[in-house]
């Protein structure tokens, strides 16, 4: 009896001790890190998860042109989906269901920020590139999408040229009928925000 008086007040302070922890990081901004190391994801590999899944992105130099990504797709690594949280693929790809994610190239743009495109493909006929943005903490600056590719009754694809302090997006679009092809610039800040040239 006595000893199952002493399991149930362990039990109690087990649970008040996780409460009292839940209810302290709700209240606080944590870092990535610290984020991973409280809730406990990641926790099978010895390094961080930005920093694991950076090597499987190979760098490119400039300028960068970022097009063709049916071909590009089909010979890569997927990246796990354990690693979506540490990429922020939640917030870059918020507009539909990404059911398989692509490593594209590392862009070194600045030495302020870390710049990543990600392939996104939703298995149905639409895929795109997206450049993000990250600060040295690994956090989420800012991202853009630099290409797509629409295969269906007519033709739609936007592809990018990338350079350190500008971004040229082309759009194109052509079906039996007609021929459209529209531009549209960026420039980076050194924060690493991407700002539209009007």
């Amino acid at each position: 009896m006595k000893n199952l008086l002493l399991l149930l007040l362990i039990g109690c302070i087990a649970c008040t001790n996780t409460k009292t922890k839940t209810s302290n990081t709700a209240d606080k901004n944590y870092s990535l890190e610290e984020d991973i190391a409280i809730n406990g994801n990641f926790e099978n590999s010895s390094m961080e998860p930005f920093e694991e899944v950076l090597f499987m992105f190979e760098e490119k130099e400039l300028p960068i042109n970022d097009n063709s990504l049916y071909e590009k797709y089909e010979s890569l690594d997927t990246i796990d989906k354990k690693y979506f949280e540490a990429l922020y693929i939640e917030k870059v790809a918020e507009y539909f269901d990404v059911s398989t994610m692509y490593p594209n190239y590392k862009a070194n743009l600045s030495d302020n920020f870390i710049s990543l495109a990600v392939i996104a493909y939703d298995n149905v006929n639409f895929i795109y590139s997206y450049l993000i943005n990250f600060d040295d903490n690994f956090e989420y600056i800012d991202h853009l999408e630099v290409a797509y590719e629409e295969i269906s009754a007519g033709y739609d694809i936007h592809k990018a040229i990338i350079n350190a302090n500008k971004i040229t997006l082309i759009e194109i679009y052509e079906d039996e009928d007609s021929y459209e092809e529209t531009t549209t610039e960026y420039t980076i800040t050194e924060d690493g925000k991407f700002q539209k040239i009007e």
